[in-house]
């Protein structure tokens, strides 16, 4: 199995959804405004992590280098691998308050 350091292009168009390593823990990441205003990152893990349980969602956060996310208001991060793995579409990711459908 193959694995890169994670980048925010990897994850568009909002919606491209991969199969990662965070931490060390198999999760699967997507980038998008959620039906929001904002752009958030979701991240679902496989089996609970140990901080954040099965799910980890935020609107603040930014990609430092390959690799590394930093999130929150105290600047702390992920070290996040992306699996070369096949993965569907989340068509609830791209959706935005403004969209008609």
């Amino acid at each position: 199995m193959e694995m890169k350091l994670l980048t925010e292009d990897m994850l568009q168009p909002h919606g491209t959804t991969l199969s990662v390593l965070v931490d060390g823990i198999k999760a699967k990441c997507v980038l998008g405004s959620f039906g929001t205003f904002s752009d958030r990152i979701n991240i679902t893990f496989e089996t609970d992590h140990a901080e954040f349980g099965k799910t980890f969602k935020t609107k603040h956060f930014r990609f430092m280098e390959p690799g590394i996310v930093q999130w929150g208001h105290d600047f702390d991060q992920f070290e996040i691998l992306v699996l070369d793995e096949e993965n569907p579409f989340d068509e609830n990711a791209s959706s935005h308050p403004f969209n008609d459908d």
